[in-house]
């Protein structure tokens, strides 16, 4: 990946993959000809989804998405949809958001890490018993924030990944927020740029 937000976008889509709301991804997996498309661009992923539309994906920090940017991706929307493609720009603002970010690095880094079976075990059954519980709740039973950021990358619990964790976050064998709307819904907003600008008296 050549940037942080590029891993964090691929972490997303791993994920969605794992929800079974992805088909496959593949980075830069073309790029597309000036002649027929009407310019040469190669999109950072390509998802296909269950139903097998093509979302390309282009992933952009937002301090550098200026009107022109907009534009361009504008057009490419546009060019994409004769070819029923659903363009996507995720920006690390309104897309890739810090909680969003700092879930999936998180997660993704415990995923790794050796957990005992039956640690994993024991906070499913408290879960499955009690029902959804806070994670202070959980500390108090003695699960730490590892375990449950350890299982949840693996789908085994849930938490809303788009908010900040905290010791009031409720933790779920239910999903509990549409993550795929959210990742694979939005569209390039013309209007974006100009609507970010303060306004002057």
């Amino acid at each position: 990946m050549e940037s942080r937000n590029e891993l964090i976008g691929l972490l997303c889509l791993e994920y969605l993959q794992k929800l079974g709301f992805l088909r496959r991804f593949k980075a830069q997996p073309f790029t597309t000809d000036k002649e027929s498309f009407g310019q040469k661009y190669t999109p950072d992923f390509v998802a296909q989804d269950q139903c097998e539309v093509l979302y390309p994906i282009e992933i952009k920090s937002k301090r550098f998405i200026t009107r022109e940017i907009e534009e361009q991706h504008e057009g490419l929307k546009k060019q994409f949809e004769k070819y029923n493609m659903k363009f996507l720009v995720w920006n690390d603002m309104d897309i890739l958001t810090k909680p969003l970010r700092h879930n999936f690095l998180r997660m993704r880094r415990v995923s790794v890490e050796h957990i005992e079976h039956e640690q994993i075990k024991q906070l499913l059954a408290a879960l499955k018993n009690l029902g959804p519980k806070p994670l202070w709740v959980l500390y108090e039973m003695g699960f730490d924030i590892d375990l449950v950021m350890h299982c949840a990358w693996h789908q085994q619990l849930f938490f809303p990944l788009l908010m900040p964790i905290s010791s009031t976050t409720i933790i779920s064998l239910k999903d509990c927020e549409d993550l795929s709307a959210h990742l694979l819904s939005r569209r390039p907003d013309i209007h974006g740029w100009w609507n970010s600008l303060q306004l002057v008296a």
